[in-house]
C-alpha cells in the first residue's frame, strides 16, 4: 500500500470514529482537513461504498 493510500484510510477510519460519536459530516471533513465536505463524501465512498452517514450508522453494528 503506498502512503497516500494509507493515510488516506486512516483519515477515513479517523471521520468513522468522529461520525459515530455523533459529529456532523461537515464537522468531521474540516476537522480531518479536507478542503470540501464532497471531497471526504467521496473518499467514504470510494472506499467504502458507503456515505458517511450510512457507514457512521453501520460501525456500532459492526462491533457487536
Amino acid at each position: 500500500m503506498s502512503v497516500g493510500k494509507w493515510r488516506q484510510v486512516a483519515r477515513l477510519m479517523a471521520g468513522i470514529g468522529m461520525l459515530a460519536e455523533g459529529k456532523s459530516v461537515t464537522h468531521t471533513a474540516m476537522s480531518l482537513g479536507y478542503d470540501s465536505v464532497s471531497s471526504f463524501v467521496s473518499l467514504c465512498h470510494r472506499l467504502t461504498g458507503m456515505s458517511p452517514k450510512i457507514l457512521a450508522q453501520a460501525v456500532p453494528r459492526l462491533s457487536r
